[in-house]
């Protein structure tokens, strides 16, 4: 069975058609998706398509791209979320240095500062709630390892969302305990690093995503990205390590189960 274990169907890109984009994911083969938000209000749609949808787990979470917005009573919320549950990790959270604007790879040292304390703030919520990670890290990978490294947070669980560091920062995060997810980025012609951090990273520490409705494969760069494209995202990881797609698909079916904590009766739903 195949799981997208970060898709953000809940978003307005996918109000029109999202009873189709499900079916599209059925016949693709994808049995479970991870529904991620982004902040209180996306986490808590989220959660309302887990409670309707026997496919999808949510998680909850406040976006580093939020963070300027994001004070005590954003927070607040989140745990009242996460109180409510049910959700299966914090997320999507994390550093992301790169600013936007200016198209430099640095904000400012107080936006900076902002996203640490957000980011800090939800860790402890994933502390307290036994709950694991989703994170998103852009232009930030010291800075974000020192922090997952403090005593704080050491044990914490948790996935690198969309890999995008170098080899240094595979090896740290997987030293770390982590799981590895790729996205169809990795398709792209100038990503060849991230294709050799494909074929470094062990089978059994590797998760699929979509990151729908952001990053469609190569073929379709630009349009909105789905659940469903994970299929081909398995097909190409296994070429990349010679093995065989079902190897793939069953590997990241555990993988997902293990951070996430579902049951195999629960995945066969």
């Amino acid at each position: 069975m195949l799981i997208d274990t970060h898709c953000h169907i809940q978003f307005p890109q996918f109000d029109a058609d999202r009873p189709a984009v499900f079916e599209r994911a059925r016949a693709a083969g994808v049995g479970r998706m991870v529904v991620v938000g982004a902040d209180a209000q996306s986490s808590a749609a989220a959660m309302s398509l887990a409670a309707a949808h026997a496919q999808v787990t949510a998680s909850a979470g406040i976006h580093p791209h939020r963070a300027a917005l994001a004070g005590a009573d954003e927070c607040d919320r989140l745990r009242q979320l996460v109180r409510q549950g049910p959700v299966a990790a914090i997320g999507e959270i994390g550093l992301d240095f790169y600013d936007r604007q200016t198209r430099r790879a640095e904000i400012s040292a107080p936006a900076r500062q902002q996203q640490e304390w957000l980011f800090r703030e939800q860790l402890a919520i994933a502390v307290n709630s036994a709950l694991p990670v989703i994170v998103h890290c852009r232009q930030a990978h010291a800075a974000l390892l020192a922090i997952i490294r403090e005593s704080a947070y050491r044990g914490l669980r948790g996935v690198m969302h969309c890999f995008s560091g170098d080899c240094a920062v595979l090896e740290a995060s997987l030293s770390a305990g982590w799981f590895i997810s790729y996205a169809a980025n990795i398709t792209y012609p100038s990503a060849a690093a991230l294709r050799d951090a494909v074929v470094r990273t062990p089978l059994e520490r590797l998760l699929l995503e979509s990151d729908a409705p952001y990053l469609a494969p190569q073929g379709g760069r630009g349009a909105r990205n789905e659940p469903a494209a994970v299929k081909g995202l398995a097909i190409y990881i296994a070429e990349l390590k010679g093995i065989e797609p079902e190897t793939v698909i069953a590997a990241t079916a555990e993988n997902a189960g293990n951070l996430f904590g579902w049951t195999r009766a629960q995945e066969k739903r």
